[in-house]
């Protein structure tokens, strides 16, 4: 009986699900499988009794090549083959792999993906892709993101991967995803694609776009030159999700991506869970990394790890919200490198609960805001909305010249309408290296009609060439509660304090002892059980219990890598100059940073 239900499996058909179903099921990303896995499910279950309860698709596993006949794509990149290739698509059964061999001029009205699962579309030769002959592409129904090249709707599992998406300099998304779960885009080339006209219109469009999604990657694709009119107008390079709250996407993943020379924000985000990790963003006329959400989640999740933001016309990453009422919770923005913005480096709009800055570098902070002529402008990190329960430690900020750029290490800002609308409370700002900035290393700033800030625990920090004071609190008055400072290292700086509406009375400065320091003459590890001594250091920086290899980098206040090399039992640090520096040691598993002095 089971060999002949296998046997008479037909691929493109409907057949009854049997009583394995909720085992297929927890183990699938959706609800088509290949008749090979549900020949081999069969003999692993002989004695299963067959339930009808639902339907199971088969899929084909055929491949179509679009030069093939009756396709007959030209691919020359300059022929319209839209015909060809819809006509392709149109023939595709679930499980099919669509073969793009070389570039394949595209015009009106474009491509599309509706209702197809399990696809796989990819290059194959050189300059495989789509090349745009025309801008006039229609949008995508009900998700309003602007014109489309390639659409890809209703679908599920759909995998595009090794194409290159030419926009020829017209105006226009290149691929967008709607309505989506568990697709992907890999190892692909977005390009030349240009935005026409005022805000939002122009702003609508992207280098890749996915709207109502789930589950959705962006991995390793190299998007680039998406112009538009000014330098704050035009396509992002990434963009998931939109601003109505149907439209979010959520457990999406943007992984290893090159985003290079867009006219705005290089990678935006609109969800409640999701990871960005490990991209490589420079030169956008927005922010390096946007985040935002219209959807008020307790439960969900924002990895920002890992990514190199170089050259932003705002921030490098920015935390907002297009909703009202709306919370940004559990997020974690770890271990990145931010360089050369003209805004803050970590700038967040948002009402946030439950946050962690930890780990980052950001230097070289021009602050646009101070060259308009504003006094203060804004940091390295500044918040100025709601925030509670955070953890800022172990970054490096560094903005630049003292003398020629201008806001805070750390700031905290409720003060302006309409970011006065809830609390500042229970924020921990320790290990962190703050130097060369033009004003104040914290900033504590209210005012009487704000809501209150409460339970800043600034300890155990580096204050370094700091223009004027270490720590200011600015109207403090009633609306500033408990405020810690211990164990912080000062530097050159003109005064520690500049309060206004509060005393130095008033700091809770009976703090348990931490690392400090200055009187750390060991550090151990406990995770990789490695021993730096002695700290401070004059010559030789002694590593011991070493049992495998090991690299390391040094890097000093202002963020800059003054050695590396291979792990022996020290590093030589006579020629460094006199200072604070972070150690960083790492082999192909695990790492840890320890700071030391150099005498």
């Amino acid at each position: 009986m089971v060999g002949s239900l296998t046997e008479d499996l037909r691929p493109g058909k409907i057949y009854p699900l049997y009583c394995v179903y909720k085992f297929i099921m927890q183990h699938s990303k959706s609800n088509f499988m290949s008749t090979s896995l549900i020949k081999l499910i069969l003999r692993l279950a002989p004695g299963c009794i067959f339930l009808l309860s639902s339907q199971l698709h088969i899929m084909a596993q055929n491949t179509i090549i679009i030069t093939d006949p009756p396709y007959n794509a030209v691919c020359d990149g300059i022929n319209d083959d839209v015909l060809a290739v819809q006509a392709a698509i149109n023939a595709i059964n679930n499980g099919d792999t669509l073969i793009i061999p070389g570039p394949t001029g595209i015009g009106a009205p474009g491509l599309e993906f509706d209702g197809k699962n399990n696809i796989t579309i990819r290059g194959n030769g050189n300059n495989a892709g789509f090349w745009a002959l025309t801008g006039l592409f229609p949008e995508i129904n009900n998700l309003t993101l602007g014109h489309t090249m390639f659409r890809v709707i209703n679908s599920d599992s759909v995998v595009v991967k090794d194409l290159i998406f030419d926009g020829n300099n017209y105006d226009f998304i290149p691929v967008c995803f709607g309505n989506t779960n568990y697709s992907e885009i890999l190892s692909c080339e977005v390009r030349n694609t240009n935005a026409i006209g005022p805000w939002p219109q122009s702003s609508a469009l992207a280098g890749i776009s996915s709207v109502n999604s789930r589950y959705f990657k962006v991995i390793s694709n190299h998007i680039h030159d998406l112009s538009g009119d000014t330098p704050t107008e035009g396509p992002r390079g990434i963009w998931l999700g939109g601003v109505q709250p149907y439209l979010n996407d959520d457990f999406d993943i943007v992984r290893s991506n090159i985003v290079e020379n867009t006219s705005m924000t290089g990678i935006t985000v609109h969800g409640v869970s999701f990871i960005v990790d490990s991209n490589y963003v420079y030169n956008s006329g927005g922010a390096g990394i946007k985040i935002e959400t219209s959807v008020d989640s307790t439960t969900g999740f924002i990895h920002i790890n890992n990514n190199t933001l170089v050259k932003h016309f705002f921030h490098g990453v920015q935390l907002g919200i297009s909703w009202p009422g709306v919370t940004l919770r559990n997020l974690l923005i770890e271990n990145n490198y931010i360089d050369s913005t003209q805004n803050s480096g970590i700038r967040v709009f948002a009402v946030v609960e439950n946050l962690t800055i930890k780990d980052n570098i950001i230097r070289n902070v021009s602050l646009l805001n101070c060259i308009n002529g504003y006094n203060y402008g804004e940091g390295g990190i500044y918040i100025s909305a709601g925030l509670r329960n955070a953890s800022i430690t172990d970054n490096i900020i560094s903005a630049g010249n003292v003398d020629g750029n201008c806001g805070q290490g750390i700031g905290f800002d409720n003060y302006d309408p309409p970011f006065n609308f809830a609390n500042i409370e229970n924020v921990a700002i320790r290990n962190n290296i703050i130097s060369k900035i033009k004003y104040h290393g914290v900033r504590i700033r209210t005012s009487s009609a704000s809501q209150p800030i409460d339970s800043i625990f600034v300890e155990c920090n580096i204050f370094d060439t700091i223009g004027q004071a270490a720590l200011q609190i600015e109207n403090g008055g009633t609306n500033v509660g408990m405020v810690s400072w211990c164990w912080n290292t000062i530097g050159a700086m003109p005064d520690t304090f500049n309060l206004t509406g509060y005393s130095t009375n008033d700091l809770y400065t009976s703090c348990l002892p931490c690392d400090s320091l200055t009187n750390l003459t060991e550090h151990l590890n406990s995770e990789l059980n490695i021993k730096v001594y002695p700290n401070p250091v004059n010559d030789k920086l002694f590593i011991s219990n070493l049992n495998m290899a090991f690299e390391y980098a040094i890097i000093d206040i202002y963020g800059r890598h003054v050695r590396k090399g291979k792990l022996f039992d020290y590093i030589p640090v006579e020629e460094l100059p006199a200072g604070v520096y972070l150690l960083i040691i790492n082999n192909k598993t695990e790492s840890s940073k320890i700071k030391f002095i150099k005498n």
